[in-house]
């Protein structure tokens, strides 16, 4: 069962965040970024959902944090124990900058954990691929590579920024209107995609985890949000062994990748699938 969590304004608040640029009749003649945008209250709730994920911070107090944690460890370094109160000098191989993610996290917070743990169990392989820089087309490995789970984090923010997610600074979420193409294009990916409850993954900070109880609303954000992450990690990992660099080309790497989920975003796609295609192409990668 669906647990909504909004309240009963979510329908009249709906209204006040449609961004109308022109009349129906005129409508269906424009390019589709140009198009209305009109969002009613299930993709309202699905847009807080994903905005308030975005500003949540790492809570030692939360089991759903914690067991993100754990989960993710038992993801990136299968076989071992989980550490004492998390730390280990061993999440440095799993790509965090030191041994205890939570002082990783920054402006990311707890989406950056959400975000890997949801790819691990959503494309199980595409995790291993990126974990482990194997698989790759073209092979390349380079001297110095990227870090994984740092360079994930990354990418959460990457798509918070081009969803109009944060407020100016960061700090809170975002609210009225989506502002921006990027961000309208995200939020019409919202009101699009169609859920299936039987294969949805729910996970703190989305309304899911420990005690988290089904919150359909944020499934749905995090189903979109997930795809939009495993498509911009893919690319991410995609222009770096096509160009075949090293780490101190991430910076070069990470604009391209920025400015293509944007571009992608901005052109109003219709389905996650179609804003994946057009940001491989954007960044130059096979389809």
């Amino acid at each position: 069962m669906c647990v909504a969590r909004y309240g009963g304004a979510a329908a009249a608040d709906a209204r006040s965040l449609s961004t109308d640029f022109a009349h129906d009749a005129v409508a269906p003649l424009l390019p589709p970024r140009l198009r209305p945008l009109r969002l009613d209250a299930t993709a309202l709730a699905r847009l807080q959902a994903a905005r308030a994920a975005a500003c949540t911070r790492y809570d030692d107090g939360d089991p759903a944090h914690a067991a993100l944690l754990s989960g993710l460890w038992s993801a990136a370094l299968p076989g071992r124990p989980f550490p004492r109160a998390g730390v280990s000098a061993a999440w440095t191989e799993a790509g965090w900058q030191g041994p205890d993610p939570r002082t990783d996290l920054r402006g990311a917070g707890v989406g950056a954990l959400a975000h890997l743990v949801w790819l691990s169990r959503a494309d199980a392989r595409l995790f291993r691929r990126l974990a482990t820089k194997r698989g790759r087309n073209p092979p390349h490995v380079a001297v110095n590579e990227y870090p994984f789970c740092a360079a994930g984090a990354n990418v959460t923010l990457w798509i918070a920024a081009a969803a109009g997610l944060h407020s100016g600074g960061g700090a809170a979420p975002a609210a009225g209107p989506p502002r921006g193409a990027p961000a309208r294009g995200f939020a019409a990916l919202l009101a699009a995609h169609e859920i299936e409850a039987s294969t949805s993954i729910t996970l703190a900070p989305y309304g899911g985890g420990e005690g988290g109880g089904n919150d359909c609303h944020g499934a749905a954000a995090l189903a979109v949000v997930g795809a939009l992450y495993a498509a911009t990690f893919e690319a991410l990992d995609d222009v770096w062994a096509t160009r075949r660099l090293d780490y101190m080309q991430f910076p070069s790497a990470a604009a391209d990748v920025q400015a293509a989920l944007a571009g992608a975003l901005a052109a109003r796609p219709p389905s996650v699938e179609a804003a994946a295609a057009d940001l491989r192409r954007r960044v130059g990668c096979k389809p």
